[in-house]
């Protein structure tokens, strides 16, 4: 990545990112991307016990389709913790 890309990246990344502590919630939505870390994250979370439910959106995209891991991840509804 170029330095000005990297610039207008770091300017979009400040503006989303809410620096604020976690906080026990409802539901942890992990949203579809390309990148299986978002998945990876969402889950931690809810092994941690920071929400009941764990619902991810999306389908398979073009950068994990074929990826057995995500596979696992594909479910027709959400997870509950059950224990």
């Amino acid at each position: 990545m170029d330095n000005e890309s990297e610039k207008w990246a770091r300017v979009l990344w400040d503006y989303l990112c809410l620096r604020q502590p976690l906080e026990k919630s409802d539901v942890i939505i992990g949203l579809g991307c390309h990148d299986v870390r978002v998945a990876e994250r969402s889950a931690v979370l809810f092994l941690e016990g920071w929400a009941p439910w764990l619902l991810f959106t999306g389908y398979l995209g073009n950068q994990t389709a074929g990826q057995k891991d995500v596979l696992l991840l594909h479910f027709s509804g959400p997870f509950r913790k059950t224990n």
